[in-house]
């Protein structure tokens, strides 16, 4: 489906490391997991009710354990950082990962804005307050979605900024085209759709934050 490995074990949470090792789509038992992470079976018995709160989606494979019904690689900045090629690299500062935010926009917009010329990247495993079309809430259950933000800054408005989300929506659309997704569709202005209409696959938020008379 998607991603790489995790970080470092003794920086991660539990929950996003039993998460990590569920990733190959193989069964774990309780028992094993609890030997791999150092804790008691009850603190995996707690960690999989935490993660099925998220939304992860688990099988219960008896007598084997836990199993995930497809394999799902945990975001690693690192990895994704050396996946870039170099002349995106190359405008890249800051590329984060977290494990449960309300909102990847939301938590860019609190930061000081990036360089100009260069961007920075928040990607969350698990978003709970996502904002969709007029005020709904959107749903990004872990392990079932992918959610980023993209931090820029303009030393000035460039014409035609009100064209942003539209031009966005073009280049993931194309992105995911070159990457071999097919039956796909961009629904205006910014919406990910299959082609025949039946379902929407993403959206795209575009925020702003401007000073008087300054970037």
């Amino acid at each position: 489906m998607r991603r790489a490995r995790t970080a470092p074990a003794h920086k991660a949470p539990l929950a996003q490391r039993v998460f990590a090792s569920l990733g190959d789509g193989q069964a774990h038992s309780g028992e094993a997991l609890a030997a791999e992470h150092g804790v008691t079976r009850s603190a995996i018995w707690k960690t999989m009710r935490q993660l099925r709160e998220l939304g992860l989606q688990t099988e219960a494979a008896r007598p084997l354990g836990y199993r995930l019904p497809h394999a799902t690689e945990a975001l690693e900045s690192r990895a994704l950082r050396r996946a870039l090629p170099a002349a995106a690299a190359a405008r890249l500062g800051r590329l984060d990962v977290a494990w449960s935010l309300p909102s990847t926009n939301t938590a860019l917009l609190e930061r000081a804005a990036p360089a100009a010329g260069r961007c920075d990247v928040l990607l969350a495993e698990h978003q709970s307050g996502g904002r969709g079309r007029r005020g709904r809430a959107w749903l990004a259950p872990l392990g079932g979605s992918l959610c980023f933000s993209v931090a820029l800054q303009f030393a000035e408005p460039p014409a035609g900024l009100s064209a942003l989300p539209l031009c966005v929506g073009v280049s993931v659309l194309e992105s995911l085209q070159r990457a071999g997704a097919a039956g796909l569709a961009l629904k205006w202005p910014n919406d990910l759709v299959a082609a025949d209409g039946a379902a929407k696959l993403g959206g795209i938020l575009t925020e702003l934050r401007a000073e008087a008379g300054g970037p």
